[in-house]
């Protein structure tokens, strides 16, 4: 599996690759969960590869795709495509769930959220 992280980081620019790989998620003790370890990281390196993918299937020509952060640190396009210059995409993780959709002319939004039943059961988790 460590061979797949390794691949898919290759897949994403130098500063992406360097976001990701800071990514630390505690333990406890001092220790932290890094790189494919960390599913914070693994969500965030999918969703930057379905925005690859769904500018590559709307763009199919070489288009090169460059996304940059808002201050909220929402990926967009921040070179627009001549042929769709409105192009936008949105992506949501949760759990073990990575949605993402995207439109040529209009705004679109996405959210998941991974829901688990309480492990304490559902009478015990309503009355407290």
């Amino acid at each position: 599996r460590g061979g797949e992280w390794l691949s898919a980081l290759e897949s994403v620019n130098d500063c992406e690759r360097e976001r990701l790989l800071r990514f630390k998620r505690p333990q406890g003790n001092g220790v932290y969960l890094v790189g494919r370890l960390n599913s914070d990281a693994k969500s965030s390196l999918i969703g930057r590869l379905l925005i690859q993918k769904m500018c590559a299937t709307t763009f199919p020509d070489t288009f090169t795709v460059a996304l940059d952060r808002t201050k909220e640190r929402k990926p967009f396009l921040s070179t627009p495509h001549p042929s769709a210059p409105f192009f936008n995409f949105s992506i949501s993780h949760s759990g073990d769930f990575v949605v993402g959709c995207s439109h040529t002319h209009s705004l679109v939004g996405v959210d998941v959220m991974d829901v688990r039943m309480p492990r304490e059961g559902i009478e015990t988790f309503f009355h407290t």
